[in-house]
């Protein structure tokens, strides 16, 4: 008989047997379609390559502070592992010379980023080498997005003029659909001045680098020349001027795994999850084909009687098995689509390559090899032991009386379904509680009916730092007017989205003092009232400290039980190196806040008033705090600072509540997924338990009918058939927990204060497995209870 045969006979085998189909198809399909989902998004985050030439020899630093345009330069100088390096740094712009200005995300890059990554423009050209030098830089390189969005997919606007940030340049170029550098944010590229007569030039460290190694130059070869280069440049460079210095050598890495970043542990642990769901499903489907072979024995006896081989018959069985997975894969495969739009949506928009992630053919190859995987898995085992009929007991008396299926391997899967479970729910367990005390970190301030937006000032126009304290001022004063609006105020960096820059700290009249790098954020107007930020001592910032008065400063609470433990840090002055080495005085102390990030460290953080602050401090968060709804401030918001200035963008318009749930997105979509992968890991379990004990009682019937007809009571039967199949699912757990407690340690570095050996997950577990099996097997006691004996020995 031909394949071909051996396939329609199959699915004419199937269609005689609806439940049990549907049931092996759906099983199969969420099998699949999990583990395609979870593969799209591994591929597109981790796997895919970089859209550049050669992407693979693209690498970047990863875990180092800022760099220099002179360290750049030294790199380059005393480097032999790269054959390019080029520095970047993405920046806030305004485009101007619209009917509405546009705020965007440019890159300020040296003329030979686009070298580095083997790119050229698809219409115009990218940087010429020396359009890093003085005068030559005004130029610009233009998105295909924005090229699209803004400019209507002109090809003439290479060679005209734009006005970026009040200034005039000229766009030379535009990249490919597919470029994206260093993240899809980005919308336009600019040169980086490689000036050394500025002063800025050495010890302004704002930039990050990237490169391309040099020809038979691996990894771990960069790496040892960067750990011999970076003492030198210690050595050559004062960090006095600037900050986020270098003090250990960073990590040399593929661009690619920079950018992935802290994405890869939880998609790992989310890889590993949805493979236990599918070996679940793999077992289930497997107990469901043996246990359907105790019915077809006879037809396979006969079937060898009349010369039928048994490679024919193994053939036969396998070709059933590959029907169920192409149909289990299709509809794994529509599952899959649907369920990546689904997670696609619930990520944080932020995410790397997020535009990335799709069905695509890879996916396509991917879920028909895991379909194809899902033959063997579930389909050979029971094919070779169906294929060994016992002829004489299984034809003798009309088939009655044969051995039936051996029922030691259908328990084997059910108990190692149950491990597969019990490990998945662990997991699951560990990082709900996990989760469930990151929501509980109190951030510092409350985001309750508090809306945040941003302004971008064009340095041309705002160069004078007094013209951007009367746009504040005035902005201020017109947003507080507004009815409802209790309190307006604003920081550089609003907490938990950016970490912002440190700087060297020295206390006055204690040189030798142990004191540690300290953040610090310039605040305008009531900001600690727009956040509710509990003033500890001391008063707040004021409009009223401006530039001409004393230096002032608020610090938090960490910083201030650290340095002053007996509580007098109010009246103490200090210098850091941002501030041109003036002496600051403290005059009030605040609570701490999260701004890293609720799983972070609480840092030492000084706050600045605006007008004191670094001349490059431009733009500005607000956060207007409110008795009616935030959404509600909006137009009030943009119609104020358009009659202020129409040319002022306003943008990152939210709410802090979205500001925290954002930030948590992540954390919650991995703890969500695996719950759900565990959940139906457990039903799945349960369902197999129920199926094997279900296929025993119909096989007992007979030895249950004889027992009742010599007086066992029913609960003895019941007992019976649950005690067999606890007995399994207690084995699984054992097996389950043994193997939790070695494998959820590599999980230890996604838990927030919950250890992996945590008792109380695992006593839950148990308490959840010993019940959810408890009635996968009463359900099946509970049919063996209803069998009449008279009915059994009237037809035995």
């Amino acid at each position: 008989m031909s394949f071909l045969s051996h396939l329609k006979y199959g699915i004419r085998q199937l269609q005689s047997r609806p439940t049990f189909s549907a049931v092996a198809v759906v099983t199969l399909a969420l099998g699949i379609g999990a583990n395609t989902v979870i593969f799209s998004m591994i591929d597109g985050l981790l796997l895919k390559p970089l859209p550049y030439k050669d992407s693979q020899g693209v690498i970047g630093f990863w875990g180092a502070g800022s760099w220099s345009r002179g360290e750049l330069v030294f790199m380059r100088e005393h480097s032999r592992s790269y054959e390019q390096l080029a520095a970047y740094d993405p920046t806030e712009l305004t485009l101007t010379g619209l009917e509405e200005p546009i705020s965007l995300i440019g890159v300020e890059a040296s003329a030979n980023l686009f070298s580095v990554l083997r790119t050229e423009a698809a219409i115009g050209r990218a940087f010429l080498p020396d359009e890093s030098q003085p005068g030559k830089t005004d130029v610009v390189v233009l998105g295909h997005r924005l090229w699209q969005r803004v400019f209507g997919a002109d090809p003439e606007i290479v060679g005209q003029t734009v006005t970026l940030n009040d200034h005039m340049v000229r766009v030379v170029g535009v990249m490919p659909a597919e470029f994206k550098f260093p993240s899809r944010d980005a919308e336009l590229w600019f040169p980086l001045l490689m000036d050394p007569s500025q002063g800025s030039f050495r010890g302004h460290h704002y930039l990050q680098l990237v490169g391309r190694l040099a020809e038979g130059v691996t990894l771990s070869e960069a790496q040892a020349e960067l750990e011999r280069v970076v003492p030198l440049i210690s050595e050559e460079f004062e960090w006095r001027e600037g900050f986020d210095k270098l003090a250990v050598p960073p990590a040399v890495t593929t661009f690619l795994s920079q950018i992935a970043g802290d994405s890869r542990p939880p998609l790992l642990l989310l890889a590993a999850a949805v493979g236990f769901v599918l070996l679940i499903a793999c077992a289930n489907v497997a107990n469901l084909l043996l246990a359907r072979a105790a019915g077809r024995r006879r037809e396979i006896a006969i079937r060898s009687a009349l010369g039928a081989s048994r490679s024919a018959v193994i053939r036969q069985l396998l070709a059933e098995s590959l029907v169920l997975a192409v149909i289990g894969g299709v509809l794994g495969m529509m599952l899959a689509t649907w369920g990546l739009e689904l997670v696609v949506a619930a990520l944080p928009q932020d995410m790397p390559r997020l535009d990335e992630l799709g069905m695509d053919l890879r996916a396509v190859v991917f879920c028909g090899g895991l379909s194809i995987l899902t033959v063997l898995l579930f389909g050979l085992a029971p094919a070779l032991q169906t294929a060994q009929p016992n002829l004489r007991g299984q034809l003798s008396e009309g088939g009655r009386g044969g051995e039936g299926v051996r029922r030691s391997p259908l328990e084997a899967l059910v108990v190692a379904e149950v491990a597969l479970a019990v490990v998945l729910v662990v997991a699951a367990g560990l990082m709900s509680r996990s989760f469930f005390q990151l929501i509980n970190v109190d951030p510092g301030f409350s985001p309750e009916r508090a809306l945040s937006y941003r302004f971008d000032l064009a340095p041309a126009e705002y160069r004078d730092p007094a013209r951007r304290v009367a746009f504040y001022d005035e902005l201020l004063e017109r947003l507080e007017a507004l009815p409802g609006v209790a309190a307006v105020g604003g920081n550089s960096l609003l907490p938990i989205l950016h970490g912002g820059s440190y700087q060297e700290l020295e206390l006055e009249g204690r040189p030798d003092a142990a004191t540690q790098d300290v953040y610090w954020r310039a605040v305008l107007g009531r900001y600690f009232e727009a956040m509710e930020i509990p003033l500890v001592s001391g008063r707040a910032l004021s409009n009223a400290d401006r530039v001409d008065q004393e230096q002032v400063c608020v610090i938090n609470q960490a910083m201030a039980r650290s340095l002053w433990p007996e509580g007098d840090a109010l009246g103490k002055r200090l210098r850091n190196s941002m501030d041109d080495d003036k002496w600051i005085k403290i005059i009030g102390v605040v609570g701490d806040v999260k701004h890293h990030g609720l799983d972070q460290e609480t840092g030492w953080m000084m706050y600045r008033p605006y007008s004191q602050s670094p001349p490059w401090v431009v733009n500005m968060s607000m956060v207007m705090r409110s008795a009616l709804p935030p959404s509600s401030l909006i137009a009030s918001v943009r119609s104020v600072a358009g009659e202020i200035d129409p040319k002022v963008p306003v943008f990152q318009v939210r709410t802090l509540d979205q500001i925290l749930a954002d930030s948590l997105s992540r954390q919650s979509l991995t703890t969500s997924l695996i719950t759900l992968f565990s959940a139906t890991s457990l039903a799945l379990a349960a369902l197999g338990i129920f199926g094997v004990l279900s296929f025993i009682v119909s096989q007992r019937i007979p030895e249950i009918g004889i027992r009742r007809a010599l007086g066992a009571e029913a609960r003895d039967v019941l007992a019976l058939i649950v005690r067999r199949g606890m007995l399994l699912a207690v084995a699984g757990l054992a097996l389950g927990l043994t193997a939790a407690l070695m494998l959820t340690q590599l999980m230890s570095g996604l838990l927030f204060e919950v250890s992996a050996n945590d008792p109380w997950t695992y006593l839950v577990v148990i308490a959840v497995v010993l019940a959810v099996a408890f009635w996968a097997c009463y359900l099946p006691g509970r049919r063996a209870t209803e069998v009449d004996p008279m009915t059994v020995l009237r037809h035995g």
